[in-house]
């Protein structure tokens, strides 16, 4: 199976003192994942069985860490600097991508609509985003949001874009759609809690190697 971009899949979507106290989101969420290849290379089930179809998303402050429910149980670890490391079933070494480039990813358009979707419970509000490579409709609530401080540099996947034009949201779900690839992505639950910054420390005594881009 080819990797298909495996971590624009792990680590997309997003990020994202209670709920009602802005810009301090601190806990879990869990999103419903669908994961499409259209160029046909991967089948649904291939997508589903292997990358997964359930996301978990454990936030503080500027750091995060995302696990996938698939065969190859991906899981990144971002602790605030400049870099996101990927561990996957089946490989004894971290891979690293540069959160400071956002891969020749350049936006050409965005606006907001108005939508009456409810994710997760949270009323949400609509912002349309184009870019060279993808088309993204970005639900997200500014009841459920974080500091856009935090990730001012975080440039891969358009995180920075994303927080700085919503002061802050997070997405609670987000279609993307390139030539190749789409991605449903859907927040089932949303909780605050107070996170351990234990959970984030990358594992340790591995080779870190480049995430491969093909």
């Amino acid at each position: 199976m080819k990797t298909i971009n495996l971590l624009f899949f792990f680590t997309f979507f997003f990020v994202q003192a209670n709920l009602i106290a802005q810009k301090n989101f601190e806990g879990i969420i869990k999103f419903k994942v669908e994961l499409k290849d259209k160029t046909g290379e991967v089948s649904d089930q291939q997508m589903k069985e292997f990358i997964g179809d359930e996301q978990i998303y454990y936030l503080k402050k500027d750091k995060y860490k995302s696990v996938m429910n698939g065969l190859l149980r991906g899981t990144l670890f971002y602790n605030g600097n400049d870099t996101v490391y990927t561990k996957m079933n089946g490989t004894e070494a971290l891979m690293y991508n540069l959160v400071t480039t956002s891969e020749d990813e350049k936006v050409i358009s965005y606006e907001f609509k108005h939508t009456e979707e409810k994710v997760a419970g949270f009323e949400c509000k609509l912002m349309l985003v184009k870019t060279n490579k993808t088309n993204y409709q970005y639900y997200y609530s500014d009841k459920v949001s974080i500091n856009p401080e935090y990730y001012k540099n975080h440039h891969m996947n358009l995180w920075s874009f994303f927080m700085t034009k919503t002061n802050g949201g997070i997405s609670l779900k987000v279609i993307s759609e390139s030539e190749e690839f789409k991605s449903t992505m859907i927040a089932q639950s949303v909780k605050r809690e107070e996170i351990d910054t234990v959970i984030f420390e990358k594992p340790k005594h591995l080779p870190i190697v480049k995430m491969p881009k093909d």
